[in-house]
């Protein structure tokens, strides 16, 4: 079976195919559980090869008591469960407690763009078939030809009595209405530990074709099981094993970590052009950006190629000064860099604006000196 195809980042995906990379049991299984871009009914599919294919194998001591556990065990308890609850979650039911509600996230649409992606239809329906019905008509006929179509849409599943409230269930369903995963709450902690920590109490360390400097992103998928969105497009610092000291990463290795351990480090833009540094999560979803330079982020490609090498200090403080005060009239500073500066950070176009306002100036300048001799 080709389990490349479970890894979220088509940029990861095509590195892993390039160099060969064998994965463990342990490996194939956890980004099984991960995938957003496969079916239920293919991580199914996925788990029971890996328990008919592969030799079975101790699962690494962590955080999650895991002593004495083997994979094909804990992947059999999680598919028993996982089946159990999806069949709970999608039954009918006679007593009217609970009530579907539909949500989504809305794909990427632009860098920085202060538009609201999270969003309801604010309606409420009785059962699953119905609640997947208005998923069709409310949100991906309404939405046919239209870029903000949502890639993943959570049916939520809400306890109508606010005091038996113990947290709400979801399911996670495609564009094709086919159900990609789910989370489920439960009171009995052996079901949580089953649902919530067999895989996500697992760090894993895979190669990427990351750099430093590199601007990446994640794109948006509501309910990704593995992280979140990161719509934004950011810097990166380092990524995955770099994050960590020798001794730090033995220690993940040996199962003292989880996937929220999966970080990046990486340079963030604020709203007004200041830039942050920050650690997220989870690097195997990241890409490479590759939206344009818009104007709101062009410091970011200035910032790229200083932590490459390729540009110096003071081009770094020139493109900031002008992400920051280009509306002003302080721009002298653009006229001591080269083009091809500004072509590599997107802004060659805002250089020759300038130098064709300076031209004009300096002409004004001569014709008042000749006009007054």
């Amino acid at each position: 079976m080709d389990y490349y195809k479970f890894v979220n980042s088509k940029d990861i995906e095509k590195h892993l195919r390039k160099i060969n990379y064998q994965l463990n049991p342990i490996e194939k299984a956890w980004l099984v559980y991960q995938s957003v871009k496969t079916t239920l009914e293919e991580k199914y599919e996925a788990w029971n090869d890996i328990l008919e294919t592969t030799e079975d194998c101790e699962l690494p001591e962590g955080y999650f008591d895991r002593r004495n556990m083997r994979l094909h065990t804990s992947i059999k308890n999680y598919m028993d469960l996982n089946r159990k609850k999806l069949k709970e979650f999608c039954g009918a039911q006679d007593d009217g407690r609970y009530v579907y509600t539909l949500h989504w996230v809305s794909p990427f649409i632009g860098p920085l763009d202060n538009g609201e992606r999270y969003d309801d239809n604010c309606a409420y329906y009785s059962s699953f078939e119905s609640a997947l019905q208005g998923v069709k008509e409310d949100i991906l006929d309404y939405y046919e030809d239209d870029e903000r179509k949502p890639l993943m849409i959570e049916i939520r599943k809400n306890e109508m009595d606010e005091e038996k409230y113990s947290g709400h269930s979801q399911v996670f369903v495609n564009q094709n209405l086919e159900i990609v995963g789910g989370r489920f709450v439960t009171e009995l902690k052996y079901e949580d530990d089953i649902l919530n920590e067999t895989f996500e109490s697992l760090w894993m360390d895979f190669p990427t074709p990351f750099k430093k400097g590199d601007i990446l992103w994640i794109p948006g998928y509501d309910g990704n099981l593995s992280g979140g969105p990161c719509y934004e497009p950011f810097v990166a610092e380092e990524v995955g094993a770099e994050c960590y000291s020798d001794e730090a990463l033995e220690k993940k290795r040996e199962g003292h970590g989880d996937y929220s351990d999966m970080n990046f480090f990486a340079y963030f833009l604020h709203e007004d052009g200041t830039i942050y540094w920050e650690s997220s999560w989870n690097y195997m979803d990241l890409e490479y950006y590759d939206g344009k330079p818009k104007d709101n982020i062009k410091m970011l490609y200035a910032l790229s190629e200083h932590m490459k090498g390729n540009i110096s200090y003071e081009a770094l403080l020139g493109a900031y000064d002008y992400t920051k005060w280009k509306h002003s009239d302080q721009e002298d500073f653009l006229g001591i860099f080269v083009p091809e500066l500004y072509e590599s950070i997107g802004m060659k176009e805002d250089w020759e604006k300038r130098q064709e306002r300076i031209k004009k100036q300096r002409e004004r300048e001569k014709e008042r000196i000749e006009q007054r001799h």
